[in-house]
């Protein structure tokens, strides 16, 4: 695509997946189009995405998925610390490997507070408290 063709006056910028030339939480929206799935590293890949969404910015991603030798996509955006959703998976004929698409974002504050709570790393300490074991206060 050469710059005339870009529409709204986009600048065209080339780089690596995996080096991602915009400082952090830059972007409301990422397009993913097989970006992974051809990336000499997926995981590093997966990492700058999430690197350049803004807290509350929507990744759209179409990928190939399942072959053998490599991790599926969606494992690498979920691993960067993004939630996936909407996934669809779907096959053709004309392409044997699964086409995987969604939509991935930051999880929300009270997501990242259950899951340090699960994991016992939310601030406060030991969760043992009456409240936080689902007791009624004051019962024993």
């Amino acid at each position: 695509m050469s710059e005339s063709d870009l529409p709204l006056r986009a600048e065209k910028i080339d780089a690596d997946a995996e080096h991602l030339p915009f400082p952090d939480r830059s972007f409301d929206a990422v397009v993913c189009r097989f970006a992974l799935s051809r990336a000499a590293n997926p995981a590093l890949a997966a990492r700058e995405i999430a690197r350049v969404l803004r807290w509350k910015g929507h990744l759209l991603f179409l990928e190939a998925a399942g072959d053998a030798r490599r991790v599926d996509p969606v494992t690498h955006l979920r691993i960067s610390g993004l939630v996936t959703h909407d996934i669809e998976r779907t096959r053709t004929r004309a392409h044997p490997r699964w086409l995987v698409q969604g939509i991935a974002t930051h999880p929300s504050a009270q997501y990242e507070r259950e899951i340090a709570w699960l994991l016992g790393t939310a601030r406060g300490g030991n969760h043992d408290d009456e409240e936080s074991s689902g007791l009624p206060q004051g019962s024993q």
